[in-house]
C-alpha cells in the first residue's frame, strides 16, 4: 500500500505494510516449524524507492532512498564486553561471564575448549567496552545527516579483535591465578560453531571518520590494572577485588 506524506494515510499504511507482515511471520513460525524447506516470502516494491541524487544506472547494489518522518540511524554493535548484570541466554554471554563471575569469586563455565591448553581458545572475537559503546550511542545521535554515505545511515561501530585465550590471560593479570582457576571448561560445539561464524575484523575507517571512537590498546595492552577494571568490569564487581 502506498503511503504518501499525507499523515492521514500513515496508520493504514503501517497496518497493511508492517502489521500484516508480522502476522504472516507468526503464521510461518507456527505452521512452518516442521517444514523441511523454509516458507518463501516474496516482497514487492517499485522503482519509486530510488530518489535523487541518482546514479546514471541503477545496479543491484544501489541503496534505496530512505524517506519518512524520522532520521533513523542503524549501528551494528561489536560484542560488548564485559557486560554488567546477570548473564543472559545470548550465545556471546560467556565472553563477559567468565570474567565477571570469576572476579566475584564465583565458578564460571567457559564453553570453548576443554582446558587452558586447548587450541579452541584462539577463537577470535570482535569486541568493544561498555563505556566506549555507550559513548558511541550518544555520538550516533549527533552525527550530521550529511556526513553519512548517500541514502544510508548504517554504520558498524568501531571495535578491536581479541581472543578467548587473551581474555583469560588478562583475567589472570588482573585477579591472579586463584581467579583464573575458577574458570571451568565445558566444551560446547554448538556455541563454538555459532561464535566462530561471526566476523572478527572490521574496517573502522568510515565509523571513525564520522566521529565514533574506539577502545585504544586492546583489552590490557599498555593499560595498568586500574584502567582495565574501570573500563571493562562492572563497578559492582570492583567492590570485591579492589
Amino acid at each position: 500500500m502506498s503511503n504518501p506524506r499525507n499523515r492521514a494515510t500513515t496508520a493504514p499504511g503501517l497496518k497493511v505494510n508492517i502489521n500484516s507482515i508480522c502476522a504472516m511471520l507468526q503464521a510461518a513460525r507456527k505452521y512452518g516449524a516442521n517444514n523441511p524447506v523454509p516458507i518463501k516470502f516474496i516482497f514487492t516494491s517499485s522503482l519509486a524507492v530510488y530518489r535523487r541524487p541518482l546514479p546514471e544506472v541503477i545496479k543491484f547494489d544501489t541503496i534505496t532512498t530512505p524517506e519518512g518522518f524520522i532520521d533513523g540511524r542503524i549501528i551494528h554493535l561489536p560484542t560488548v564486553a564485559v557486560r554488567p548484570r546477570a548473564p543472559s541466554a545470548a550465545t556471546s554471554t560467556f565472553i563477559s561471564r567468565i570474567i565477571c563471575e570469576s572476579l566475584k569469586g564465583v565458578e564460571a563455565i567457559c564453553p570453548i575448549g576443554n582446558s587452558f591448553d586447548s587450541p579452541e581458545l584462539n577463537l577470535a572475537l570482535w569486541i568493544a567496552s561498555p563505556k566506549v559503546t555507550i559513548k558511541n550511542f550518544v555520538i550516533a545521535k549527533h552525527v550530521s545527516a550529511d556526513k553519512f554515505l548517500k541514502h544510508t545511515h548504517v554504520v558498524c561501530l568501531p571495535g578491536f579483535t581479541t581472543m578467548v585465550r587473551e581474555e583469560l590471560e588478562v583475567m589472570e593479570k588482573v585477579g591472579g591465578k586463584q581467579v583464573l582457576n575458577l574458570v571451568k571448561f565445558k566444551d560446547d560445539p554448538t556455541n563454538c560453531r555459532i561464535v566462530s561464524s561471526w566476523p572478527v575484523q572490521f574496517d573502522n575507517t568510515y565509523s571513525l571518520s564520522l566521529g565514533f571512537i574506539v577502545d585504544e590498546g586492546g583489552i590490557l595492552h599498555h593499560h595498568p590494572r586500574p584502567h582495565f577494571l574501570n573500563q571493562y568490569i562492572n563497578p559492582i564487581v570492583l567492590e570485591n577485588i579492589t
